[in-house]
């Protein structure tokens, strides 16, 4: 199969959105509106509550693009996929990476050597994240957050193995609190909070929404997802360990971007 569609609801803007994934030459590319980008000419507009990315002149502009890219760089699949966008987001889908990890393995994506590694230990701090990483042979990711009250603190890890993504991570679902939806419903997003692919919590740390529950460590799961998805435009999943604790969209995005500028992180 050389094309696979997937059809779903934007969780900020709450239209209606479809991806047409195909296999194709040279580097994977994003295209929206006739307009295509390279990942290399793509840089971050947003990391409040999801990511989102732009080219030069914002002719291609695309929101939750995250788990997505959590797909694509656990397969390190940074050449041979375009990805077609109609609408201004990628769809919600099940609220993790694992209906677009299937899409890609259904193209004959296979997971490929990192092309990154960590060339010297460094620990580097954004507020109230901190990430360490240190030189190894292989792919190695932990994290670690706090939430208090009920939800207490939760971990994860990875190990780089393709299996333990699939069936321990990739299925962990966007999660946020009550607080943080009024807010952005007021600001015109989140306007599409599907119960099965999003957990909401009050601030005591129960389900504010009905949904499934949580399994153990979803909210780390996610977290740890997020982090993958969110190293692909710097070159992917480096080899070597990285330990993150309390990570966010925007400090996962400042820490690699001064890890490859200093040398921490290099091409192989």
């Amino acid at each position: 199969m050389d094309r696979v569609e997937l059809c779903g609801v934007g969780l900020h803007s709450g239209v209606t959105a479809s991806v047409t994934l195909a296999r194709t030459h040279g580097s994977t590319s994003l295209v929206q509106r006739g307009v295509s980008a390279y990942m290399h000419q793509l840089h971050v507009t947003r990391t409040d509550f999801g990511v989102s990315v732009a080219n030069h002149d914002a002719s291609l502009h695309v929101d939750l693009v995250e788990h997505f890219f959590a797909a694509l760089s656990v397969l390190s699949a940074h050449e041979g996929i375009q990805a077609h966008i109609d609408g201004p987001e990628f769809p919600l889908l099940g609220g993790g990476a694992a209906e677009w990890l299937t899409a890609l393995e259904t193209l004959g994506c296979e997971p490929l050597a990192p092309r990154s590694r960590i060339a010297k230990p460094a620990r580097l701090e954004y507020g109230a994240s901190t990430y360490e990483l240190a030189p190894g042979q292989a792919v190695r990711l932990a994290v670690s957050v706090e939430f208090g009250g009920r939800l207490g603190v939760q971990s994860a890890v990875f190990d780089g193995d393709l299996t333990h993504f699939r069936q321990t991570i990739a299925g962990a679902r966007t999660f946020g609190f009550m607080r943080d939806a009024e807010r952005l419903r007021g600001a015109g997003r989140a306007a599409h909070v599907d119960a099965k692919s999003v957990l909401v919590f009050d601030d005591g740390g129960a389900l504010a929404l009905p949904a499934p529950p949580p399994f153990d460590n979803e909210l780390g799961a996610h977290k740890l997802l997020d982090l993958v998805g969110d190293s692909f435009l710097y070159g992917g999943l480096p080899q070597g360990t990285l330990r993150a604790h309390r990570p966010g969209h925007g400090a996962n995005h400042a820490m690699f971007a001064e890890a490859r500028a200093t040398g921490v992180i290099v091409d192989l």
